[in-house]
């Protein structure tokens, strides 16, 4: 090689050796300078709220059906158009029973949080059952051994829908049998009360086997069945999917779905499943949303105001009524589990609140219809409007009495047929 070529090759390797020096000193300038590029964002997100910060509380809203009239000759049928006449009533206030609240929008409100905290603190002990035989389709799945709840979990995440139907995985301590005779006297009352099919059809016992044949002996009073709890180990489990939602019955596509992810749970489990026929489990499914359509209902009543309301009006009065926001301009009330009493949104018309109870979701103990009342009382006076329907009319007294014993009367029915206002079973099926 030439000393010219060797000069060049020479240069060659400086001029590379200093651009790569020079990129190091740069990058290294530039990380001290950002020292916390790297570091993890050190607060979780949270939906916004008012009060001392905390873990928000898991509040399902109503989901977003027409209003429905409760009407004296008819029974529940959709109704837009003239929902808020015969579900709206204008209560006096010194009748409505409402708890005694500060006059403070801020304390108020941060009152309402402090109790739903100390509430969700104040749980203790495993978590319920959730898997009803009346909402659900049950599948008992017949464990070789005991199986670590950490392994469940894990593989529990690849099946928690079907479509728009959830499903739920519960496990037992117990064998198969133990655990289903032991459970057998909660879903028995169940069954019997929501007249749905036999045991076998609920997929309660693979072989067919009933509790009085069983040899279980007395039934325990305690429920043998939980969510997988981290630490424990199982014998047995049972999963099933809801049959029935405000989306609709389940359908053949939903339960192929969950018929796959089952057997692909049992085959990982090295377990056996044997899944109920699928026209009788649809056959139950269309069932069983017939008659929550017919015991579905909701109740509306409006704020009518001379002019038009904006967002920060809204905002305004919802401090003094103790109604808390849950984003997108809405607004609920909620009861000491954090659950929604009734929602409070801005009206179809621009001059117009709108209050929503969403009947089979709130306890009929807590007199919601007289909570809400006095609540849109309170935003009436506060902003010199008056209570109306969806056609404008005033709701008077007499409306609001025919339609208190309505309400009665369908909380009646919810109970009896095992879908009681506001319990698990009934929050899952009217969502």
């Amino acid at each position: 090689m030439s000393s010219l070529g060797l000069s060049l090759l020479i240069l060659a390797l400086v001029g590379v050796g200093g651009v790569l020096l020079y990129n190091y000193w740069l990058g290294g300038t530039f990380r001290r300078r950002l020292p916390d590029a790297r570091e993890p964002e050190p607060l979780l997100r949270q939906e916004p709220r008012f009060g001392r910060v905390g873990a928000a509380p898991e509040v399902d809203l109503p989901a977003g059906d027409e209003p429905v009239a409760l009407v004296d000759d008819e029974p529940l049928a959709p109704a837009p158009e003239a929902a808020a006449a015969d579900a709206g009533a204008a209560a006096d206030p010194p009748e409505a029973t409402v708890p005694a609240r500060a006059s403070g929008g801020d304390g108020a409100v941060i009152s309402a949080q402090d109790r739903i905290l100390e509430a969700h603190a104040a749980r203790a002990g495993p978590p319920p059952a959730r898997l009803d035989p009346v909402a659900d389709c049950c599948v008992p799945v017949d464990l070789a051994g005991p199986v670590p709840a950490e392994r469940v979990i894990n593989l529990a995440r690849r099946l928690r829908r079907a479509g728009g139907k959830p499903v739920v995985i519960e496990a037992s301590t117990e064998p198969l049998r133990l655990a289903t005779a032991q459970s057998a006297g909660v879903g028995g009352d169940m069954r019997e009360e929501g007249g749905d099919g036999e045991p076998a059809a609920m997929g309660l016992d693979d072989d067919g086997v009933t509790p009085a044949d069983s040899g279980a002996g007395p039934v325990p009073a305690a429920h043998p069945w939980e969510a997988p709890t981290p630490g424990r180990h199982y014998r047995s489990l049972r999963v099933g999917i809801l049959m029935a939602n405000r989306h609709g019955p389940l359908n053949a596509m939903e339960y192929s779905e969950f018929v796959a992810g089952l057997q692909s749970l049992a085959d990982s489990l090295g377990a056996f499943v044997d899944p109920p026929d699928m026209m009788e489990v649809l056959e139950r499914a269309r069932e069983l949303d017939a008659r929550c359509a017919a015991l579905d209902a909701q109740i509306g009543v409006n704020v009518e105001v001379a002019e038009a309301l904006s967002p920060a009006d809204l905002n305004g009065i919802a401090q003094s009524a103790d109604v808390i926001e849950r984003g997108n301009n809405r607004y609920a009330r909620l009861g000491e589990q954090g659950e929604v009493v009734f929602s409070v949104a801005l009206g179809d018309t621009p001059n117009r609140l709108t209050f929503l109870l969403d009947v089979p979701r709130v306890a009929a103990e807590r007199e919601p219809l007289r909570e809400m009342v006095a609540c849109a009382w309170h935003c009436a006076q506060a902003l010199q409007g008056r209570m109306v329907d969806d056609t404008g009319r005033a709701l008077t007294d007499a409306v609001f009495t025919r339609i208190e014993a309505q309400l009665a009367a369908r909380y009646g029915a919810l109970e009896q047929a095992g879908f009681r206002a506001g319990s698990p079973v009934a929050l899952r099926l009217f969502n």
